[in-house]
């Protein structure tokens, strides 16, 4: 695995790679690494590309005062897991490498998806995320990009952005790959901030995931289904929403269609957890 810390670096590395005749495959990430991010990576190996991971804790995205100061920070510990499971390249660059200052780089709009759930729990929060995904895929350039179904509405988010830079011209052809949410023994979905929840804490957290299955498996309408699991989960888990939405983002009323997700974020303690179930099962 070779350590690339300056886009000058990186690029000799893609060069290389190309003049081999390999695709590319790219794990964008902030670091912290978990079984959620190395089964990417193992994708993307498994899908035959030469396979960069970049770390970069993206301050465009953390708002005033969420914990970007505090986000965990662990490059010599990811560069073990990345080497273990058979990353290529791991790319840590510097703010000043990704965000140049005066580059006048691209500022993808979220638009009216990106204002709701998370976006209107976290104002500008896709907008960061958007710009730096942007600005990897154009120093990457790869075959394809692996995301988490975690994040089921920055990957809505990411797929049009993608689609529409493509439509335009601006983008070479690149495979969005989405993969399945990973899991504790629990059913308590991976996340970097999950080291910060206590042993009390980690027992509220479990609650969510069997609340969402349980309701989502109900065969009801979308407002019978969010109170199902909202009496399912512990009082001490403080929603910020719990909403049945169609693969488009839009709330659902009535029988979901095809396709729609039950999503939540619920703070336990000083953490802020995310999910999502496919209605019906996944």
């Amino acid at each position: 695995m070779q350590l690339c810390q300056t886009n000058a670096e990186l690029a000799l590395a893609l060069s290389a790679a190309r003049e081999e005749g390999r695709r590319i495959g790219f794990v964008p990430t902030m670091g912290a690494l978990h079984e959620g991010h190395l089964s990417l990576i193992r994708q993307s190996k498994a899908d035959g590309h030469f396979t960069i991971v970049s770390v970069f804790v993206n301050p465009l995205q953390f708002g005033d005062g969420e914990d970007f100061e505090s986000y965990p920070r662990t490059l010599g510990v990811d560069a073990r897991l990345v080497t273990d499971t058979g990353g290529d390249v791991l790319y840590a660059p510097t703010p000043q490498a990704v965000f140049p200052e005066g580059a006048g780089l691209p500022e993808p709009d979220p638009g009216e998806l990106g204002d709701s759930y998370e976006g209107a729990a976290r104002p500008g929060h896709f907008a960061g995320v958007l710009k730096v995904v942007s600005r990897l895929l154009d120093l990457v350039s790869p075959d394809a990009i692996y995301l988490g179904q975690k994040d089921a509405q920055q990957v809505a988010l990411i797929r049009r952005m993608v689609a529409e830079q493509l439509e335009s011209g601006m983008r070479q052809p690149v495979s969005v790959v989405v993969m399945p949410t990973i899991r504790d023994d629990s059913g308590l979905a991976m996340s970097s901030r999950n080291r910060r929840l206590s042993e009390a804490e980690l027992e509220i957290a479990r609650t969510i995931y069997p609340a969402l299955v349980s309701a989502a498996a109900s065969g009801k309408d979308a407002s019978a289904i969010c109170e199902l699991a909202k009496a399912a989960l512990s009082p001490e888990a403080r929603l910020d929403y719990l909403e049945v939405v169609d693969e488009q983002f839009e709330k659902v009323q009535g029988k979901p269609p095809a396709g729609s997700r039950l999503i939540v974020a619920a703070n336990v303690g000083s953490v802020r957890l995310i999910d999502n179930v496919l209605i019906g099962g996944e």
